[in-house]
Order: C-alpha cells, then sequence, then structure tokens
C-alpha cells in the first residue's frame, strides 16, 4: 500500500490535490488510485536449450496507490463523511483488482510447465493476457469505479 496526501478543507480543494497528485496506472490512465501488479518467473536453463520447467517459480508482487486525507479542524463533517464513503468505495474497487490477479496469477505456472524449453517464455506471456483483460473489462464495465461509488464529489 503506498498512500498520497492531499489536503483541504473543501470539495473544490480536495479535488484539485487528486487532480494533481493522481497517479497513473500501467496503461496510463490517470486515476485518484491505482493497482499495479508484477508477474516474473524464472526455471533453471531459464533462455537455453534444455532446461528444468518443472521447477519454474513463478512470484507476483502487488501495489496498491490510494489517496489518504487527514481532515482538518475546519472541515464540516458532511465532507469527512463523503470523503470516507469515497474511500471505501475506492479500496474496494481496488481490492477487486488486487483480488483478481492474486486468484489469476497462479495461470503462469502450469501454462510454463506444460511448455517446452523453447516455447516456456511465449506461454508465460500468453497466460498473462487474460489477467490483463479482466483489469481492463473491469474498469471499463465500472468507469474505473465510479459506477460502485469511486467518485469524489
Amino acid at each position: 500500500m503506498i498512500f498520497y496526501d492531499i489536503y483541504g478543507s473543501t470539495e473544490a480543494e480536495l479535488r484539485k490535490q487528486l487532480d494533481a497528485k493522481q497517479p497513473v496506472g500501467y496503461d496510463g490512465y490517470r486515476g485518484d488510485a491505482t493497482t499495479s501488479w508484477d508477474i516474473r518467473w524464472n526455471w533453471p536453463g531459464r533462455g537455453k536449450n534444455i532446461c528444468d520447467l518443472s521447477a519454474a517459480t513463478v512470484t507476483l508482487a502487488v501495489r496498491v496507490t490510494l489517496p489518504r486525507w487527514m481532515p482538518p479542524q475546519n472541515a464540516s463533517p458532511e465532507l469527512v463523511t463523503k470523503w470516507t464513503q469515497y474511500v471505501q468505495a475506492v479500496a474496494a474497487h481496488e481490492k477487486n483488482h488486487v483480488n483478481s490477479v492474486i486468484t489469476r496469477y497462479k495461470s503462469v505456472e502450469p501454462a510454463i510447465k506444460s511448455a517446452t524449453c523453447q516455447t516456456a517464455e511465449a506461454a508465460a506471456q500468453a497466460a498473462l493476457v487474460p489477467i490483463r483483460q479482466f483489469d481492463i473489462d473491469y474498469d471499463a464495465a465500472t468507469n474505473h469505479g465510479e459506477t460502485e461509488g469511486a467518485r469524489f464529489p
């Protein structure tokens, strides 16, 4: 989890901060939050004609970037409530991205192990396609979480 801090005591000030500090996703989309992941693999003899695919390993690293606001004393209770609801919706949306990749990355290892030394790299890359496609489709279906309440104000 990575947080970027924003400041302000009005909706307009918070939106301006969000717009200025939005992280950029892997696809170039700028949004208030993002989930990025990195799936890596290796096996003895990788890149050689003779290898041991049965010893292939696959690792996953996930990073979620979210906004963080510490309400000043002069912030209205309504603004604090609106922010809290927004952050909960953003976190839920990003959690769906995380859960998806955690579930799907496991498909890379059997793809590698069922290939040959010459085709294992391509098989691993092909196994990434549906994982990336879920993220694309999910963001398209939810307008990057807006239909789930992940929009401020």
